[in-house]
């Protein structure tokens, strides 16, 4: 184990910084709360890879209603982003990766111009 780390150092110096990063892991060996919480995602990890799925189904359907019914609407730097369904997929994926939300991605429209 030891040698292990050793060669680790060594490589992150002579070779590349990333190797540090594998120093990491003998810490979440050694905190239990680290290994409580690795322990927790590992067992669960079917309903955790389907309640993916199920984000990923809902986030496509999003984008197929976006597609048909507020296509002129997706709007990023004045350029359409909705241009196919799949394109639409990925523009909302995009949004809800940033934090920003789908209102991020849609064109501001006044109360005035719907009237």
């Amino acid at each position: 184990h030891l040698a292990f780390m050793t060669f680790l150092s060594y490589s992150g110096i002579f070779i590349s910084p990333a190797f540090y990063s594998f120093h990491f892991l003998d810490v979440m060996a050694r905190v239990q709360t680290l290994k409580n919480v690795t322990r927790a995602v590992t067992a669960n990890k079917g309903q955790l890879l389907l309640t993916c799925m199920l984000l990923l189904i809902i986030t496509y359907i999003y984008g197929i209603v976006g597609f048909f019914y507020l296509n002129e609407d997706f709007v990023t730097n004045g350029e359409q982003t909705c241009t196919s369904p799949f394109t639409c997929f990925l523009t909302i994926v995009n949004a809800l990766k940033y934090g920003g939300g789908i209102g991020e991605k849609l064109k501001i429209i006044s109360l005035k111009e719907r009237q």
